[in-house]
């Protein structure tokens, strides 16, 4: 019975996915996890006989569960910070370019600065 069980749960996690489509790995790891420990919760309220071996597999489930929850949301930190970098650079690249366009139509540094501030979001360096 309780593999019948967990195998209702892998369906209704299966939904799940389908429904947070959009939301980060990390979401749905956390739903997969709240699935299988309402499981086992709801094994021990019923007094469900769980055989030893049948535990250990939720168990080393949901401990794998977690080992990917970890890497994912380290993985999607990384990437936004990659990408705040990027764009940084490349504002930075931007205002380099006002200065020397600037420069060359013999424009003010202070018009150069308002440029950067209001477009680029950055100040003079």
């Amino acid at each position: 019975r309780a593999l019948e069980r967990l195998r209702q749960s892998g369906e209704v996690t299966k939904v799940l996915v389908k429904e947070l489509g959009d939301k980060t790995e990390g979401e749905m790891s956390s739903a997969m996890r709240e699935i299988l420990r309402s499981m086992v919760f709801d094994f021990m309220m019923e007094g469900e006989k769980v055989e030893p071996k049948q535990f250990m597999f939720i168990a080393k489930t949901l401990k794998d569960i977690e080992q990917t929850a970890q890497i994912s949301t380290k993985r999607e930190r990384e990437v936004r910070e990659e990408m705040k970098q990027i764009a940084r650079d490349q504002a930075q690249e931007a205002a380099k370019e006002v200065d020397k366009i600037t420069k060359q139509a013999g424009l003010s540094g202070e018009f150069a600065d308002e440029i950067r501030r209001q477009i680029l979001g950055v100040g003079a360096e």
